[in-house]
């Protein structure tokens, strides 16, 4: 007989995370790859098609997916720094709200309430 192990609260939400990132970073791994072989052709499809001289060493292959690789990663990573930050900035606010509700309060209290014209 196989016994099913109890799966608690803490370990279901750690699996539930372990498969956002899993997705996450096998969205970026697929997404590189295919950023790649279109840097890799780029040189090619230019000089076909646009009629320049770019050349088409080896090298010069790498360099472009070298750098097609590199700027598509500068983007994830500045996608998440905005994400982060928008998600910060939200915190912030809720920790401080009560803090803007209470001073809004005295300010009405000392102040006065709004005037009417």
């Amino acid at each position: 007989m196989v016994s099913i192990p109890m799966i608690d609260g803490v370990s279901f939400l750690l699996f539930l995370l372990f498969l956002v990132v899993a997705y996450y970073v096998f969205h970026v791994i697929k997404n590189t790859i295919i950023i790649a072989i279109i840097s890799l052709a780029f040189p090619f499809i230019s000089n076909a098609f646009l009629g320049t001289s770019l050349p088409t060493s080896i090298s010069s292959i790498f360099q472009f997916a070298t750098a097609g690789v590199g700027a598509y990663l500068l983007y994830e990573f500045l996608k998440w720094v905005v994400r982060a930050s928008k998600l910060a900035a939200y915190i912030i606010e809720l920790i401080f709200w009560p803090f803007k509700v209470v001073l809004g309060f005295l300010k009405r209290l000392i102040f006065g309430g709004k005037k009417k014209n």
